[in-house]
């Protein structure tokens, strides 16, 4: 399943512009120490804190790299019978309030990379024949019998090691059999930005540059919806008097469903003999095209900002979306 662990790597990339996948051991079974390699991947990319200056999109060139996570004071006392923490008491607390507290603890897996010098050599035998090898590996150090060294430098062997902590002593050490510290980063776009301190890396999600352009929608749509909730439902002038309770619940009726005809007095006792106009439908006609078109406007720009094509070619219904 580690095409699981990929995918949501590239889903956390695309949402929030940066995921992370692991690789680890784990036994076959409970009753046998072979073990054998597993990818798994990180629910909430938020508990990896890579080095901030490797460059390499996989983080493969990182020198260090916390993973942190909290735990129950009884989950915490089973996985560690041998922590000195046994009590978490409100002193303890007190004195490293960011690692202990009155119900969880942080653990951090805190991996480095260790090097040490081994001096290479070239190796030449009686033949002629060359085999290159480090110093260290020969008995005693001795060359053989006729042989003799050609080329030699002094290089750097990698050791890959995880400490556990919880802030206050360390908990395991742990060798790592690779040469790379096995947390692999997921990175969306990466631009280098001057922001007047020189260079910096700024990592991008795919919808990062949509944002401005959606709020513009939001905003196109809002006032659309409040256009509509703000057209008038009874929009009727009348003399007062002019209708009589009949010929209001008809006109009622006719905003909602068609009415053959609609009546209303000529005259009214407080007009007199004068013939008073036939009442006036106020019409209010909110600006949905407009504000449709300035939408459309935005959602064009959201589709540009994420890369997309808002044209219906037979390449976007194939492929692109």
């Amino acid at each position: 399943n580690g095409s699981d662990a990929y995918v949501n790597a590239a889903k956390d990339a695309i949402e929030r512009s940066y995921g992370y996948i692991r690789l680890t051991t784990k036994r076959v079974s409970r009753k046998t120490f072979n073990q054998e390699l597993w990818i798994e991947e990180f629910p909430n990319p938020d508990v990896v804190f890579p080095d901030p200056d490797a460059q390499d999109r996989t983080s493969k060139d990182m020198k260090y790299c916390f993973v942190v996570e909290s735990r129950s004071h009884r989950e915490f006392t089973r996985e560690f019978p041998k922590a000195e923490i046994k009590n978490f008491d409100n002193t303890l607390i007190a004195a490293n309030p960011a690692w202990l507290g009155q119900d969880r603890v942080q653990v951090a897996e805190y991996w480095t990379v260790e090097t040490t010098q081994r001096e290479l050599i070239e190796l030449i035998g009686p033949n002629g024949d060359v085999l290159e090898m480090f110093l260290d590996e020969l008995p005693d150090e001795k060359l053989p019998k006729g042989a003799k060294i050609g080329k030699r430098e002094m290089v750097d062997e990698p050791k890959v090691m995880q400490y556990l902590t919880n802030g206050v002593e360390i908990l395991e050490r742990n060798e790592w059999a690779g040469e790379y510290i096995p947390i692999v980063s997921c990175y969306g776009k990466i631009l280098w930005v001057d922001q007047g301190s020189g260079p910096e890396r700024v990592i991008l999600s795919m919808t990062r540059l949509a944002r401005d352009p959606y709020m513009a929608y939001c905003f196109y749509r809002t006032c659309e919806i409040e256009n509509v909730g703000m057209t008038t439902k009874n929009p009727y002038w009348a003399y007062e008097g002019q209708l009589d309770p009949n010929q209001l619940t008809e006109i009622q009726k006719s905003l909602h469903q068609p009415v053959a005809a609609l009546f209303a007095k000529a005259v009214t006792p407080a007009t007199g003999s004068e013939i008073l106009p036939l009442p006036q439908r106020n019409v209010s006609e909110p600006h949905i095209a407009a504000l449709s078109a300035g939408a459309e406007e935005c959602r064009r720009a959201i589709q540009a900002a994420m890369g997309l094509t808002p044209l219906h070619t037979s390449a976007q219904r194939r492929n692109e979306k």
